[in-house]
């Protein structure tokens, strides 16, 4: 693996284009997974079994490609200028695959099945490369322990944001259901940010000559598996089980497609820009075990809450509620590999920024692919407001509470990067 001889700072310009890239990202990814299930149902006309399995099998298939994309990029003279170039390209290729996903399907069952199958795979594959560049700047780009922590705030918020604009292109293709292009069209709408946002971060790359690194493979084997287990293992219970409410509430019972359904998204993803802010001052006022509990709680409530027939209002607090619960809930599980990350560069001079992190984005979209299966185990149930959906959604939330809670609950023996520490940069 790469190895530091000395820091770079990149500067607050460069900080600035790093929020704006997670935010048009995430405006891209999350306008996709937020749609995709209502898409397939509502407008490919696939039954909710149908669409449930082709997520499924799409997700599995493109979630290791990370692993391989992390490999090479560990493998360049110099990872950062690397990275740069490598979410430009990347992120111009999954917004086109995006379009055609959501684009004109061919006649028949069977063909537009395939048709859907092919251009799932060639997006998620092209995002991959485009998530896991992103995602090691998280670390080559801070200079020290204190910039990890920011970048990782800095990180979340502006996903959340992105999450915020793309739920309302969501609600918007909610409102028009007999337009069949409406998804796509609006879609498009996310070309601007992000191209101006990978293509401004691809010119910060001529300002990495001074990186001091050095060529070299990453050793896998040396990778502290034991420290990452446990943000892996509650990557897999928040992403898989506590979130699956998320893809279900763009077809609420008695209103799929409506103005309530829509109302929803947009509450939920509201309150995931507050959760990251709420889990970065709560990690200096309380020992990790209390704060995972106290999030994890709280989705867990508000998602069995939000199965209930109870007043527009009242769902639409609990839909904020409990998208503030699982992002806080992401934030923690960032914030302690970006810790392991840094860590282990500072203990061993070894950087491990990709394949970390590609680990991390494995493991998150294995989860989704869990959480599409359950899509369509549940969709059809929770679309007619069946009691053994609610019972079955309300007991995949509390098992994915509960796994994610113990997880973050072990320290294993973590550094932690959230206390408050001098920077010249804070």
């Amino acid at each position: 693996m790469a190895r530091l001889a000395g820091g770079h700072d990149p500067g607050r310009s460069t900080f600035v284009l790093f929020g704006l890239g997670q935010c048009a990202r995430s405006l891209l990814w999350s306008t996709v997974d937020l749609l995709i299930g209502f898409h397939l149902i509502e407008r490919a006309g696939l039954s909710g079994a149908t669409a449930g399995a082709v997520l499924l099998g799409t997700v599995i298939v493109s979630a290791f490609p990370d692993l391989f994309i992390a490999d090479w990029l560990a493998r360049r003279r110099n990872p950062l200028a690397g990275a740069l170039r490598l979410q430009a390209g990347a992120g111009g290729l999954a917004l086109v695959f995006a379009l055609l996903l959501f684009g004109p399907k061919p006649e028949g069952t069977t063909p537009a099945i395939l048709y859907i199958c092919l251009m799932s795979m060639a997006f998620r594959f092209t995002y991959a490369a485009y998530d896991v560049s992103q995602n090691a700047l998280l670390s080559l780009l801070p200079p020290d322990a204190d910039g990890v922590r920011r970048y990782v705030t800095n990180k979340t918020v502006m996903t959340s944001v992105g999450r915020v604009l793309a739920s309302v292109l969501v609600y918007a293709a909610l409102l028009t259901p007999d337009d069949a292009l409406a998804d796509m069209k609006l879609l498009g709408l996310t070309a601007l940010p992000v191209l101006a946002s990978v293509f401004g971060l691809a010119r910060a790359s001529s300002a990495t000559g001074r990186a001091t690194v050095l060529a070299g493979g990453p050793n896998w084997r040396t990778l502290p598996y034991r420290r990452l287990a446990m943000p892996i293992l509650a990557t897999l219970c928040q992403y898989g089980l506590l979130s699956a409410v998320a893809r279900l509430l763009p077809l609420h019972p008695g209103a799929p497609g409506s103005g309530l359904a829509g109302s929803l998204v947009l509450s939920m993803v509201v309150g995931t820009v507050i959760g990251p802010m709420a889990a970065h001052g709560a990690v200096w006022r309380g020992p990790p075990g209390l704060i995972a509990g106290v999030f994890a709680l709280m989705g867990v409530t508000a998602g069995v809450a939000l199965i209930l027939p109870l007043p527009s209002a009242h769902l639409m607090a609990l839909a904020l509620l409990y998208g503030l619960a699982t992002s806080a809930l992401a934030n923690l599980i960032w914030d302690r590999v970006g810790a392991v990350v840094f860590d282990h560069a500072k203990a061993t001079g070894q950087r491990i920024d990709a394949p970390a992190f590609a680990l991390l984005t494995t493991a998150i979209k294995l989860a989704i692919a869990v959480s599409a299966g359950l899509f369509g185990v549940l969709a059809d149930t929770y679309r007619s407001g069946g009691i053994s959906g609610k019972w079955g959604i309300a007991a995949v939330l509390a098992v994915g509470g509960l796994g994610a809670w113990v997880a973050l609950s072990r320290d294993s023996g973590r550094a932690r990067i959230s206390a408050p520490a001098p920077s010249s940069q804070s």
